[in-house]
């Protein structure tokens, strides 16, 4: 009877054991499919990838299909004083170099969600920072970041809000 009992014992133990096995390598599998060089990167990284390629060859038309109706940008010199802000199809017709990021930077996106983004919506939404770090010898504080908004209009669609720097 004892020796049934202990057999039994450790049928459970040895069940317990292997699923607990099968549970992490699954995980493991998971993981590793996640960050395979084989899957899609992500909506707002390829979008990202997309604006920049757009921007390169002077795609006017996905430019303004993918932006807000206006865009800021406070390091665009375009010749008047003090503009900011600027209405999106003008800008990319006449300006769309200026916007473009750091060659050979690396970039990092984050996430802010804000309450409200003028012809957006009146309900909070999500923003995503693309940022470059960029050194600089010239620049008291060695370098600065150069920073690129988009917003998530609805799941996994993104427009061009604007650009700005930051020491």
């Amino acid at each position: 009877m004892r020796k049934e009992m202990l057999s039994k014992a450790f049928f459970k133990q040895s069940y317990l054991w292997y699923s607990l096995m099968i549970a992490c390598l699954g995980l493991v599998v998971s993981c590793q499919s996640i960050t395979s060089p084989l899957n899609p990167k992500p909506k707002v990284e390829q979008f990202w990838f997309d604006f920049v390629e757009a921007m390169e060859e002077n795609d006017t038309n996905f430019l303004h299909q993918n932006s807000l109706p206006f865009i800021e940008c406070a390091e665009c010199d375009t010749g008047k004083f003090d503009q900011i802000e600027f209405k999106a199809s003008t800008f990319f017709t006449n300006y769309p170099k200026l916007l473009l990021p750091p060659e050979d930077s690396n970039f990092n996106i984050q996430i802010d969600t804000v309450n409200r983004v003028p012809f957006v919506s009146k309900m909070p939404v999500t923003m995503h920072r693309v940022n470059y770090s960029v050194t600089c010898q010239d620049c008291p504080e060695g370098g600065y970041n150069i920073i690129y908004t988009l917003i998530e209009v609805a799941e996994g669609e993104f427009r061009f809000q604007g650009k700005f720097s930051v020491p």
